[in-house]
């Protein structure tokens, strides 16, 4: 009896072995894609759910994906380097009619040089859903964008030094950030608006700076005293998180939080802000949403107020130059980011002299592409 329990222990210990072992091992590669080779081509070409590999090297592009699939390199050692000033540098889109989710995985990838007007570091848009695991995505405009009804998990990533704001979340998207590092950004380490849904936890949110004399924090809502005059009616949940304000070693510029009142992220019991006015309705219109896009319909706010900084954006062909003004906090910083919809095809080739992101406020752009609302 005792041998066969003996014989039963070991067994199990086993198995329990082979799968911690298949969950760490990643998936084979379908795809190889060495230095000199299109990523661009090998994407588009690529069936559902493929595993794209990329050698060690650097690559001059700016990448679309709407399909499901994986595309993992060798860490920083990995870099892809932005080739245009008016697209993101790599962009994750589910907004053009599709009716299969578009699930995307980024591993161990170092995404930067997105310069002026569109130019950020990831950006993802529509119905999208993004795994960003052990990344790096630093010297863009914005680190990472989250638009519309995206979903992302971000995972142990390094987000730093992009000009106006290391992860930037609008309108009704959902995001998990854990275990993360977002440091040295401009503006503040996360910006939300909206009814954007937020888990922040066990992450590293240190040294972000003041844009012009404004801004500088670790985590800001924009409402007021922060910035625009909407009252954020999002999510915030989190807790484990070290996030400094000044007079602390590596303390946020101007404050750790605004406004005041998001401190339990830093206590190990944590807590939540919760603005949603039905929370049920909230879930039920992204799973009503899930099957198809979102319809995107120019608006105009009522009542001006100054635009978020940003950098100056050239609109979309065909669509007319409206100005700027009357967009509150990221509404107008996201009136350019959505336009990266105008370019349908990643570009490869040299890259050209890089240009500073102009002063906020002296950019040009079309009017927002934020979702409307809808009833059950």
């Amino acid at each position: 009896m005792r041998r066969t329990l003996a014989v039963i222990t070991v067994l199990l210990a086993g198995l329990a072995a082979l799968s911690v072992q298949a969950a760490e091992d990643p998936a084979p590669c379908t795809i190889a894609v060495e230095p000199g080779d299109c990523i661009q081509e090998a994407i588009d070409e690529a069936p559902e759910g493929a595993v794209i590999c990329l050698a060690e090297g650097t690559w001059q592009a700016n990448l679309e994906i709407s399909k499901s699939l994986t595309l993992r390199g060798r860490g920083v050692a990995t870099t892809i380097r932005s080739d245009s000033d008016e697209l993101p540098v790599l962009w994750v889109d589910a907004s053009q009619g599709r009716e299969e989710e578009v699930i995307v995985m980024l591993v161990d990838l170092h995404v930067t040089g997105g310069t002026e007007r569109g130019g950020h570091g990831i950006l993802v848009t529509g119905t999208a859903q993004v795994t960003i695991t052990g990344c790096i995505i630093t010297d863009n405009v914005m680190g990472i964008v989250l638009l519309e009804y995206a979903r992302a998990e971000i995972r142990e990533s390094l987000v730093s030094e992009n000009e106006l704001g290391g992860i930037v979340a609008v309108h009704s998207t959902q995001a998990t950030i854990a275990d993360c590092e977002l440091v040295e950004n401009t503006a503040a380490g996360i910006v939300l608006e909206h009814e954007t849904d937020v888990t922040l936890t066990g992450s590293t949110i240190i040294r972000n700076t003041k844009d012009d004399g404004e801004f500088g924090f670790g985590v800001m809502l924009v409402e007021p005293p922060c910035h625009g005059d909407e009252r954020f009616s999002g999510h915030v949940a989190g807790a484990g998180n070290q996030i400094p304000g000044p007079g602390e070693d590596d303390g946020n510029e101007t404050a750790a939080f605004c406004p005041e009142g998001l401190e339990f992220l830093t206590g190990d019991e944590g807590g939540a802000l919760d603005r949603r006015v039905m929370p049920w309705r909230h879930a039920a219109t992204h799973l009503c949403f899930a099957a198809r896009p979102p319809v995107r319909r120019h608006y105009r706010e009522p009542t001006p107020a100054a635009p978020f900084p940003r950098a100056a954006h050239r609109p979309r062909p065909h669509s007319g130059d409206l100005p700027v003004e009357g967009r509150t906090g990221a509404q107008a910083l996201s009136a350019g980011l959505g336009r990266a919809g105008g370019h349908k095809r990643g570009r490869e080739g040299t890259s050209g002299t890089r240009r500073r992101a102009p002063l906020p406020g002296r950019g040009r752009g079309g009017p927002p592409e934020r979702p409307p609302r809808h009833r059950l």
